[in-house]
């Protein structure tokens, strides 16, 4: 079945601009064909409250997404992150979630950089598993990026 999605992000800026409460940009986008929410993980700090919203409203989350820098972060701050991302998933009953990694520093050594990016979104996706997520990444368009070229995505992949 096809379903059509929409960033909670202009969900939200759409409530502002047209002076609605969130519940009725909802509403609204609900009676246009829109199913599914686009969420990104520091716009749901509420887990359990939205998840109400947005059963009232007849959404659900096919995707929630976050940013990480797995070339800077410790491995503590790493797994913080990603457990959080996946316990809001398991919460918002979402089983898809979107790692943007962080960007390539040009001016240190990229195989170096490109192992322990593969590294570590292998631990990521190994720990996906058990919350029965798909772990998804994107290159957010911008060249250093390390999976912007195909060579990097089937390096990582």
């Amino acid at each position: 079945m096809n379903s059509l999605s929409v960033f909670y992000e202009h969900i939200l800026e759409a409530s502002s601009q047209a002076g609605l409460t969130i519940e009725q940009a909802l509403h609204h986008a609900k009676t246009c064909g829109i199913d599914l929410l686009e969420c990104d993980l520091w716009r749901l700090d509420q887990g359990d409250g939205l998840k109400a919203v947005f059963d009232s409203c007849g959404m659900g989350v096919s995707c929630i997404y976050s940013h990480f820098d797995f070339l800077h972060d410790s491995t503590e701050i790493f797994r913080e992150k990603y457990m959080r991302l996946f316990e809001c998933a398991k919460v918002l009953q979402c089983d898809k979630v979107l790692c943007v990694p962080g960007l390539l520093d040009f001016d240190d050594n990229q195989e170096k950089q490109m192992a322990v990016i593969c590294q570590r979104l292998t631990e990521m996706c190994k720990a996906a598993e058990a919350y029965g997520i798909t772990v998804t990444v994107e290159n957010f368009g911008n060249i250093k990026s390390p999976c912007c070229k195909i060579a990097q995505l089937q390096y990582l992949f």
